[in-house]
């Protein structure tokens, strides 16, 4: 049976949307979000386990950094519980996070993920692959493809829909909750005595502090309520986020919530009434001066509101708030019911009128414009130029910039370039120009991309344009491909695009005829094509010859300084045709090209061999 025939059964303890919080607290590697979540994947485990009928192993999936880091922990605190053991088998190379790929619009499928074993797999068990989301399959995909077992599972504490659009990706749900609730699997408990009441009671947990509606079926918030008050302000102030002032705390609610989690590293809550939001956030309001700089740094618009005060809003829900004060104001709820409820409904005759005036009461915080740091010669405008630290990997740095209000893919930083940045030895245009080059580089018309078809040599480019592979067969399935199709061909050419040609295509800076020469200048036998093949200047190359040699091959070798003569190299057919048939390379250009490594040996040896003369 082929990878695309295999069907492999996954089983979720929920929707990504139920278990949001707790899934970023896996990310950050907190040890109780990481015990939280095997008690609840653990069911799952066994389910599989006695589904296959047969031993089970864990196998944690690594993250974008190549090996695994807290899903192993994941994996380790799983096998206590269901006495599974875990083997930390797969490994793989550094690429994109796949979060950050989807952050900055970028398609998942175009990164490439490729896992290879460490150990083999034992034959008399089945691998149970864990990681934290089941997203759009591809990372879940990778391990598939490198354990190579048919029987391998995945268990996962949540997933999105997404997955099912992955042609590649061939999973079926195993329906974990449905499975507990018919009680048609009974959990069983190997080291510790553990009842099917405790791990309802678990998911009972989850599921009050988690979001439970889902889309599509979402209650509308009640009106005058904290939640409709911020949809209201969201409609006429969409780019903007919205902070509530609280009594002593600002706090966000729902998407807004989740940014503001992300970017200054607090905590989510999920409000018990869907009234408060389904999300929030918050900080106390002497910490405004601390944070909002952050969020204005990483490019939010920042509105603050005073919403209309309903004594049903518990103050409780803000997320760093005393808790010693939260249980007086409410105790002291408790004791006066009945003022409550009447204070209640006089509140509500006025919110009626104070609606139309919620608008007003948006302040959107005054900040003076910042001033470009740099203007490229397309004179768009470059700010928020800066380099950070990874929060989980210290020694790693990045830098990043908005162009034209636009946030920019964040970029690896070289140790040198760090060291440089913070001995302030460097510029934003130094740094733009390394990491971002054709962000800052002169953009050609549409007028120029289209007239410039002519190559070098005269001859007319027919078509030409980029692609992305799609056959699932071909080593470079999933990379971008240039295509171009020259006037007297018989068949067209195709090639995989460097970084740097693809950034110069999607931000205009090249030209048809430029990538054509660049990307197959050589096949095309083009004389533009070999001016890059230079000996240095420092070798001294004497008798260079191309012959043939009875195997019927032609090759090139030469004599450098008094030395040796270089081993013969085979001249590529295309070499070889445009050496003898339209003479549009020299012979100092073929052993430039072929003979480097050589040469540069034979002058390294000549030079050891001067030091060695001296007294």
């Amino acid at each position: 049976m082929s990878e695309k025939e295999q069907t492999h059964i996954f089983a979720s303890v929920a929707p990504y949307r139920k278990v949001h919080a707790l899934a970023h607290g896996l990310k950050r590697g907190e040890q109780e979000s990481i015990v939280h979540a095997a008690r609840l994947m653990a069911p799952s485990v066994l389910m599989l386990e006695k589904m296959t009928g047969r031993p089970c192993v864990l196998v944690p999936i690594p993250g974008h950094e190549g090996k695994a880091g807290y899903t192993l922990d994941l994996c380790r605190e799983i096998g206590a519980i269901t006495k599974t053991d875990t083997l930390d088998l797969l490994q793989g190379t550094h690429h994109l996070a796949l979060y950050e790929a989807k952050k900055n619009d970028m398609k998942p499928e175009g990164i490439r993920i490729n896992f290879t074993l460490k150990a083999p797999l034992p034959n008399d068990v089945t691998p149970i692959v864990v990681d934290n989301v089941l997203d759009t399959g591809h990372t879940s995909w990778a391990a598939v493809v490198a354990l190579g077992r048919p029987d391998t599972c995945l268990a996962v504490l949540g997933h999105t829909s997404h997955y099912t659009l992955n042609r590649n990706v061939n999973f079926t749900q195993l329906n974990v909750e449905n499975m507990v609730n018919k009680k048609q699997v009974e959990v069983k408990q190997r080291t510790t005595v553990q009842s099917m009441s405790q791990t309802a009671s678990e998911e009972k947990a989850v599921k009050q502090n988690t979001v439970t509606n889902t889309p599509g079926k979402e209650k509308m918030p009640a009106k005058g309520s904290l939640a409709a008050q911020y949809m209201d302000l969201k409609k006429r102030h969409p780019d903007s986020v919205i902070l509530f002032r609280s009594g002593d705390f600002y706090k966000a609610l729902n998407v807004d919530a989740a940014k503001i989690s992300e970017t200054l590293g607090i905590a989510l809550i999920h409000p018990n009434d869907p009234n408060n939001g389904h999300l929030v956030a918050g900080f106390p309001h002497h910490a405004l001066d601390a944070y909002l700089p952050k969020l204005i740094r990483a490019g939010m618009r920042v509105a603050i509101a005073d919403p209309i005060q309903k004594k049903d809003i518990p103050q409780k829900e803000a997320v760093e708030a005393d808790h010693k004060d939260a249980a007086a104001k409410k105790k002291e709820t408790k004791k006066e019911p009945t003022k409550a409820k009447t204070e209640g409904k006089a509140d509500t005759k006025s919110e009626t009128k104070s609606e139309a005036k919620t608008e007003d009461k948006a302040k959107t915080v005054d900040m003076k414009p910042r001033a470009p740091q740099m203007v490229t010669v397309n004179g768009e405008k470059v700010t928020h130029a800066h380099a950070f630290q990874s929060t989980k990997y210290p020694d790693t740095w990045y830098f990043t910039a908005r162009l034209e209000g636009k946030q920019l893919r964040p970029m690896v930083m070289n140790p040198k370039d760090v060291e440089a940045y913070k001995e302030k030895n460097v510029t934003v245009s130094d740094l733009m120009g390394k990491y971002y080059p054709t962000k800052i580089q002169k953009k050609v018309t549409p007028e120029q991309y289209k007239s410039d078809m002519t190559l070098s040599d005269g001859r007319q480019i027919e078509k030409m344009n980029v692609f992305k592979e799609k056959d699932e067969n071909r080593e470079d399935f999933g990379k971008y491909k240039l295509f171009a199709q020259v006037k007297g061909q018989e068949k067209g050419m195709a090639a995989v695009m460097s970084t740097e040609d693809l950034n110069a295509f999607f931000d205009r800076v090249t030209t048809p005829r430029q990538l054509v020469e660049k990307n197959f200048g050589e096949r095309l036998n083009l004389a533009s094509a070999y001016e890059k093949y230079k000996l240095p200047e420092q070798a001294k190359v004497s008798d260079i010859r191309i012959t043939k040699d009875k195997d019927g091959e032609w090759r090139v070798s030469a004599k450098v300084a008094d030395g040796p003569r270089t081993d013969k190299k085979v001249i590529s057919n295309n070499d070889r045709y445009s050496f003898f048939q339209t003479k549009t390379v020299t012979r100092e250009q073929l052993a430039a090209k072929y003979l480097a490594s050589d040469i540069d040996k034979a002058m390294g040896q000549k030079q050891e061999v001067k030091k060695g003369l001296k007294v």
